[in-house]
């Protein structure tokens, strides 16, 4: 019953950092959406600037979209990824909360 307490402890501090990271992700979604939104109210010919450590690089509107776009759907991914870690998880810690249940009982 102790391993199950502390394997029990350890999903939750698991479950603590996946939903951590989660909100984090979901802070840079949110981010390059609003960066999305952006660069649509741009003009073909206007001038973007992409900071690259201490240097600003000039690139195409068409390139800053495309690489926003890859950055969301990579951002999205990633959240899903989190998404699907914490649900199994999640079942894991029942399953041991189960296993405690029923040890009890006995």
């Amino acid at each position: 019953m102790e391993q199950s307490l502390e394997e029990f402890r350890d999903l939750q501090k698991k479950i603590n950092k996946y939903a951590q990271n989660q909100f984090e992700f979901e802070t840079k979604i949110n981010e390059t959406k609003l960066v999305q939104d952006e660069l649509k109210l741009l003009d073909d010919d206007s001038k973007i600037f992409k900071l690259i450590g201490p240097v600003l690089v000039e690139q195409s509107l068409e390139e800053s979209q495309t690489n926003i776009s890859k950055r969301l759907e990579f951002l999205t991914k990633e959240m899903d990824n989190l998404t699907n870690l914490i649900k199994e998880t999640e079942q894991k810690m029942q399953d041991i909360q189960k296993k405690i249940y029923d040890s009890k009982k006995k």
